[in-house]
């Protein structure tokens, strides 16, 4: 008699950005997904089969989580409680999918830029010698937050040079690629294309980006010379900057990342929870590749927006935070899907659109089609859409 297979099941601490991602494409792979956050608000808490609030230095409590889990990823920066939780799963025979040698590197914009550099790959220019306007940012911080364009001196001794990174401000497109991996087999999924708002927040991705074979490359060649120093065991990202045709490292992070991934799932089938579970089997990258149910190449368009009233923002990935409950609703509005915190009746709420098309311009009409439909259910003739 055939007997069902059992679902694998998931924990994924930290309910936040990143932790939505996770917690959407493990639901997508058809695992069983526990979530766990100390915050009974945690916007990705709506989306998993089970929410666990607790605080992760609630030793017993979390023990009890893991109890049959076949594997954690964290969704949290804190390294402190990183390693509590990697104790944790030690104890209880649970795979833990957390890279800590190659997280202690990109945790310090500073550690990291050395690395580059002997490495001998291209950093914007380091200041004092690229004059301003600079780009001014925190050494341990991930993504946007603490970031600042300074045009002058005066701005600059303004902002505190304390625990700050100094580098040349360098205009121009700004791409996304991750490397998954075991330690020695790794993969190099998709390049994106990653468009920030005016505070340099990430509001919208391309997938996949619309590169040169030879740009393709290039940034091939930057992936796997950092990875040949790395070997990573879990996953990291590269950001760079295309500035006077050349390829510039803005930084890395050896952490989930938020956004692309569900980007590259709509855009190709390729899910980076299914790698990531895989390489922890021990799975070789071929093998690892074949379980992504990877279909026909389409592009995909992956936004967030703040509703309100008669306005509609295309914001940066922040407003995310402040998201109540998130719920999964597919073709709402005409988008394929949209992750949100929408209920009947809301006039000011919050979504994660997905859009996809065989190009970026059937994408773009799929979005005017929704946008009208937004203004349906918000009861307007006409939507303002005001781009972050």
């Amino acid at each position: 008699m055939d007997r069902k297979k059992k679902k694998k099941r998931i924990l994924v601490a930290g309910g936040r950005l990143q932790g939505t991602e996770i917690v959407y494409l493990a639901r997508k792979a058809g695992y069983c997904v526990i979530l766990i956050d100390r915050s009974e608000n945690a916007p990705a808490a709506g989306l998993a089969d089970l929410f666990v609030r607790a605080d992760l230095f609630e030793e017993q409590i979390v023990m009890d989580a893991l109890w049959g889990i076949d594997y954690v990823i964290p969704a949290i920066e804190d390294l402190a409680v990183l390693d509590r939780l990697g104790e944790y799963c030690e104890r209880a025979g649970v795979k833990y999918i957390f890279d800590r040698e190659a997280y202690t590197v990109s945790n310090s914009k500073n550690r990291t830029n050395r690395l580059l550099k002997n490495l001998g790959i291209s950093l914007p220019g380091e200041f004092p010698g690229c004059g301003y306007p600079v780009i001014c940012k925190p050494d341990s911080s991930s993504g946007s937050r603490g970031v600042r364009k300074i045009e002058t001196e005066e701005e600059l001794e303004r902002c505190g040079g304390c625990g700050l990174v100094v580098q040349q401000y360098l205009d121009g497109p700004s791409y996304s690629l991750e490397v998954l991996g075991n330690g020695s087999d790794s993969v190099f999924p998709m390049i994106t294309e990653v468009v920030t708002d005016a505070e340099y927040d990430c509001k919208r991705i391309l997938a996949p980006a619309a590169v040169s074979d030879e740009l393709a490359d290039e940034f091939l060649g930057i992936a796997e010379k950092i990875n040949s120093v790395i070997r990573i065991h879990g996953i990291f990202d590269i950001e760079v900057v295309l500035n006077g045709g050349r390829l510039y490292v803005l930084e890395i992070d050896a952490r989930f990342p938020s956004q692309t991934p569900i980007s590259i799932y709509h855009a190709a089938g390729i899910n980076f929870v299914e790698l990531l579970t895989g390489f922890a089997d021990r799975k070789a990258a071929a093998d690892v590749m074949k379980r992504c149910a990877a279909g026909n190449a389409r592009t995909c368009v992956y936004q967030q927006i703040l509703v309100d009233e008669d306005t509609v923002r295309v914001c940066g990935e922040h407003i995310m935070s402040g998201a109540g409950l998130l719920q999964i609703i597919p073709g709402f509005c005409g988008a394929d899907e949209m992750i949100t915190d929408y209920l009947p009746g809301s006039k000011r709420w919050r979504a994660i659109v997905i859009l996809t098309g065989a190009d970026e311009k059937e994408a773009g009409r799929k979005w005017e089609r929704c946008m009208r439909k937004i203004s349906g259910i918000q009861g307007f003739r006409q939507m303002k859409c005001i781009e972050g």
